[in-house]
């Protein structure tokens, strides 16, 4: 199994939509709507995306094996009994005390395709998102060479992502990302996506600090 930021674009929207149409599975087969044991706001949590992929690739490999064992099977059926405690216990609790996840009640339609929607890489670090991605030019490729893109940065009509991820540079509109034979700029729409998120995430830590900087010094 892979970390969700090792993973391309490509990749994480296909592993996510498997994830999805799984959850969904889970939750009506073991009726887990019962007593609210899977909230339906699990995007939302971190935790629950990685334990519910685990348990997803634990199953997996016990039903897919050339040689299945039962008793892996009802090890498999013990962990989500005690994981559908946790559920309840530990994550819906919480949502309780969180309006932003107390949705109106939506249709099985709607609630999944707010499933679908969400972001699975939540809560990731910026920078492990921002190095899965590696370009490779190809003829025909949109190109700047080193030492324009570095006039671009000089001159401010270019800037690196952050001081910790300058291999991504945002110029012209577009994002460009640094490889051996100069800046490739990135024509994939789900990569722009991310570094956009990305940069606003990173603006508003920058400005965290700053606020925090001036009221440690009051």
């Amino acid at each position: 199994m892979i970390e969700w930021h090792d993973l391309d674009p490509e990749q994480r929207q296909r592993e996510w939509l498997d994830l999805v149409d799984w959850v969904e599975w889970l939750h009506d087969r073991y009726e887990l709507s019962i007593a609210g044991r899977l909230p339906e706001c699990w995007p939302q949590h971190p935790g629950l995306i990685e334990e519910l992929r685990a348990l997803k690739a634990w199953r997996d490999q016990i039903y897919q094996s050339d040689s299945p064992s039962g008793q892996a099977a009802r090890s498999w059926h013990n962990d989500l009994r005690g994981f559908a405690t946790a559920m309840t216990n530990f994550y819906a609790q919480g949502c309780r005390a969180r309006p932003e996840h107390r949705t109106p009640v939506a249709t099985e339609q709607a609630t999944k395709q707010g499933w679908i929607d969400a972001d699975p890489t939540t809560g990731i670090p910026t920078r492990l998102l921002a190095h899965a991605w590696r370009p490779h030019l190809r003829e025909g490729d949109d190109v700047i060479t080193h030492e324009d893109m570095q006039q671009h940065l000089d001159d401010g009509t270019a800037g690196v992502l952050s001081v910790g991820v300058a291999e991504y540079v945002h110029h012209h509109d577009a994002w460009w990302a640094a490889t051996e034979n100069g800046w490739l700029k990135i024509t994939d729409e789900a990569v722009t996506r991310e570094l956009d998120t990305a940069q606003t995430r990173l603006a508003e830590l920058v400005g965290a600090a700053e606020v925090h900087k001036r009221l440690s010094g009051l």
